[in-house]
């Protein structure tokens, strides 16, 4: 929230929408809004259902530009993703770091946890099914079965996400072939990098993925370094199509992305979880076990996020953007209903080359409403659009830029409305020549006098 030209105390309401289509008030924060300072408002809602809720906040009260005072939004509410975690035996101890970064055992049990975490041990990996899985982990995969890399390059074909974090079990020469390749972003070094004054650490800074994307407004004051890493395997060459998600201090790469298939594989290059045997002077990494690791915990949570496919899930954009909103794979629909603010309600089709509902007309602010098939088990889904930031920016241009918008073309600068008139009258009227030609006409006859006396002088 930005406030221009006004100060004082403002209201910030938060409203839903319910099945009626009626909005209830479910929040109110006050707020000292002083002259281009930026204030952050945030509201919390709890108990909401599965499937999609909209609503919007607000600004109470009334001021020169009322279109920005209402943001509208849409939030979708799902049911936690699955996540297979595979690793060796003993396979939960070795994956502990990894499945409370995802799944906290607190908040397992009052069912906040966005990640259902199973841990299976590397031979009962072909024996599961991942039908309704959103990602598999491999947590240090050491030599493997042809089948299970053909098992899960099929899964990522199909649309999975894979994530695999290299350490101490990995052998170059079993995951440098064929199989393995299938998935990796390359082949690995001989051996791994060695860091043992804990001088590297990873950096997210720099990049523009969308993986990392919620570390940018933290730039600065994310403390990788106390978050050490003393190896990690390398990669000399990288396969076609692979991303640099993240590198660590030394610009090497720390986390890769592959597309495979409609899927995608992420890969670490230093583990997240280590052995009950792996010594003090054998540790890979402190990303887990370092004091403040909370930026350990975001990466492991924006990570699989990404991978069970919420970073295609946008649901707020901005007018005259395209929406797009893509279906899972269990989701067959070929027409759908879309409500716009307006309350008109369109048919249309589905994108089947995208597999995804596709809506280019979003010119009018408010709340996007899609639905398709019966009332229990069809599809109801929906998005919101808002006004660009720079459309209600009020603040003043200085002189140099707007010589660059003008260009060539010459203009006035008024600072007041007194010279606003002025400027204006002389640009409707013209300039009162008057006064200056009357000066003009006394000095003439003045000189002709001066003359008249200096030639014509009586005797």
């Amino acid at each position: 929230m930005t406030s221009i030209g006004q100060e004082g105390q403002k209201a910030v309401e938060v409203y839903l929408f319910d099945e009626q289509g009626k909005s209830d008030k479910k929040g109110q924060q006050l707020v000292d809004a002083r002259p281009f300072e930026s204030h952050s408002v945030e509201f919390s809602l709890s108990g909401l259902e599965t499937g999609a809720h909209q609503g919007y906040v607000r600004v109470v009260g009334t001021d020169g530009l009322e279109c920005d005072n209402r943001r509208y939004f849409t939030v979708e509410v799902k049911p936690p993703w699955k996540v297979l975690v595979a690793a060796a035996n003993p396979a939960v101890e070795r994956s502990l770091s990894l499945t409370e970064a995802l799944a906290p055992d607190a908040w397992r049990k009052t069912g906040q946890a966005r990640f259902d975490c199973k841990v299976v041990a590397f031979n009962q990996l072909t024996e599961e099914s991942l039908d309704d899985v959103a990602v598999v982990a491999l947590v240090d995969p050491g030599p493997l079965d042809d089948v299970v890399w053909e098992q899960l390059n099929a899964y990522a074909q199909s649309g999975g996400g894979v994530a695999i974090f290299l350490g101490a079990a990995a052998q170059p020469e079993y995951l440098n072939k064929p199989k393995p390749q299938m998935l990796l972003p390359g082949e690995l070094g001989r051996l791994p990098a060695r860091y043992p004054d804990g001088d590297l650490y990873l950096s997210t800074e720099h990049s523009s993925h969308p993986l990392v994307a919620k570390f940018v407004p933290l730039a600065g004051n994310v403390p990788w370094e106390m978050l050490p890493v003393y190896m990690y395997w390398q990669m000399p060459k990288l396969a076609k199509g692979v991303a640099t998600v993240a590198t660590y201090r030394n610009n090497k790469p720390a986390v890769l992305e592959r597309p495979v298939g409609k899927g995608r594989v992420v890969t670490m290059t230093t583990p997240v979880s280590e052995g009950p045997e792996t010594s003090e002077d054998n540790r890979w990494n402190r990303l887990a076990t370092g004091l403040d690791n909370w930026p350990f915990v975001m990466l492991m949570d924006q990570m699989f996020s990404y991978l069970a496919g919420s970073a295609e899930g946008k649901l707020n954009y901005l007018a005259g953007e395209t929406a797009v909103l893509p279906l899972g794979g269990e989701q067959d629909v070929s027409t759908y209903l879309l409500t716009t603010p307006r309350g008109d309600s369109f048919r249309q089709s589905v994108d089947d080359k995208q597999h995804a509902i596709i809506v280019t007309s979003t010119d009018r602010l408010g709340n996007y409403r899609i639905k398709a098939g019966g009332e229990s088990q069809g599809l109801d889904r929906g998005f919101s659009v808002n006004l660009p930031a720079a459309a209600s920016n009020l603040t003043r241009l200085d002189d140099a830029k707007l010589k660059y918008v003008f260009g060539e073309t010459e203009f006035r600068l008024a600072h007041s409305r007194e010279e606003i008139d002025r400027d204006v009258s002389a640009g409707r009227v013209g300039q009162e020549l008057f006064p200056y030609l009357i000066v003009l006409i006394g000095v003439i006859l003045g000189c002709e006098q001066l003359l008249a006396n200096r030639f014509y002088k009586e005797s």
